[in-house]
Order: C-alpha cells, then structure tokens, then sequence
C-alpha cells in the first residue's frame, strides 16, 4: 500500500481505536479519582447523615439477592454502629409486580432499623436517579454509598455531581463476573454523556421528603 493511502486510512483506524478504547480509559480515570472516597472497613467511613443503598434484584417472594443483600448488610451495619442515622434505600418499583424497594424496607425494619429511620424510593430506576433524587427530593447533603467495589466509582460521581458530599464502603466481597465489568464500563460511560452532554433529569416530581424527617411518610404499603 502506498504512503498516500497509509495516510488516508490512519485517522479513520486512529478514531475507531480512541473510540473503542474511551469507556475503558474512562473507568479508569472515574476509579482513580474515586479512589480517596472508596473504603473498604467500615473503620475509616467518615460519620453521614444517611446510608444510601441502591436496589439489585429481587427474588421471589421478596427475597433479596446476594448482591443486595450485601448492600442492606453494609447499611444496616453502619446504622448499627452509629456511623448513620437514617437509611434511604433506593430501588426499581416500575411494575406492580415487581418491587425492590419495598422488599428492602421491609428487611431492614424487620432487622431492627426504627421504621422512622427508613426512607424508601421508589424512583431508583438507575444509579442516575438514585443519586439525584436523594439529592432533590430528599435532601441529602452527606451520605454514605453502600454497594459493591465495582459500583462505587459510578456511584460517587454521580453523588457528587448531585451535589452531594458522598463516601462509599465496598458491600460485600463476592468476586464480579467479567460480564458485570463489561457492562460497568459502559454504564460508567453513559453516567457521563448525562451528567455532562445530555442533560439528562431525573424523575422528581412530588413532595419533598427531607432525610432528617420521619421515613414512615415514604413507606407506602410497607406499614398498613
């Protein structure tokens, strides 16, 4: 191939590269720079306001899953000792027959967090909305982050873009399938193009629920 066509093909194959390679530079950059507020012993966590714990799936019955269930350990742990004072759980409840978040509210009460120190969202859809519904309607100023190493990253930033002053303890030490970190790489992309290029808003509409009130006015059903 002459020099001529060398030159024609090499910024179309130099773009491609760069555009294959961005996500995963990209959640690299995100964990360096998250890396100050990820903690791995509940020891160093500094004191917050809340415990946010994003949802996971849901078996039946409402029997959370394993990836949850470390999630609502995390948080029911900090509460214990003091390090939080509420717990806002946070989770996926589009169908009627499907619902995170009420099934995350129902264990924690039923593992001895006062049911006024539990607040649910019912709006978590995704990390992105978790994060600035806590924010907006709920009003988290300072929270800890309880979810699995290879979350946390995503999490915070999208914390911190919400305007929150957010710290994560790593939930759980269940090893991440290569798939799971596939597809972190690309959600930690998408948290990006909406923070900064689209736009993007959560879902928040309806009364504010201050953190430093009673959760019972969130719970819905969970009490009747």
């Amino acid at each position: 191939m002459s020099a001529s066509r060398l030159r024609r093909f090499r910024w179309p194959a130099l773009a491609l590269v760069a555009l294959v390679a961005s996500p995963w530079v990209t959640s690299w950059a995100l964990k360096r720079w998250a890396s100050d507020r990820v903690h791995r012993a509940e020891a160093t966590v500094p004191p917050a306001t809340v415990a946010i714990i994003p949802g996971a799936s849901v078996r039946r019955r409402g029997h959370p899953s394993p990836a949850l269930r470390a999630r609502l350990d995390c948080g029911l742990s900090l509460y214990r000792s003091g390090r939080v004072q509420k717990l806002l759980a946070s989770g996926d409840h589009r169908r009627n027959e499907y619902d995170e978040t009420e099934a995350m509210g129902r264990w924690l009460i039923r593992h001895g967090v006062h049911p006024s120190d539990v607040f649910l969202d019912y709006g978590g859809f995704r990390t992105f909305d978790t994060m600035h519904r806590a924010a907006q309607v709920f009003k988290v100023q300072d929270a800890t982050i309880c979810t699995q190493a290879y979350h946390l990253p995503r999490a915070l930033f999208l914390a911190v873009s919400a305007g929150i002053n957010a710290h994560g303890l790593v939930a759980g030490t269940t090893a991440t399938s290569p798939k799971t970190r596939r597809r972190e790489v690309f959600a930690t992309g998408l948290a990006l193009l909406d923070t900064y290029l689209l736009g993007e808003e959560a879902e928040t509409k309806g009364p504010p629920h201050p953190i430093t009130g009673d959760g019972r006015e969130t719970q819905g059903q969970i009490n009747r």
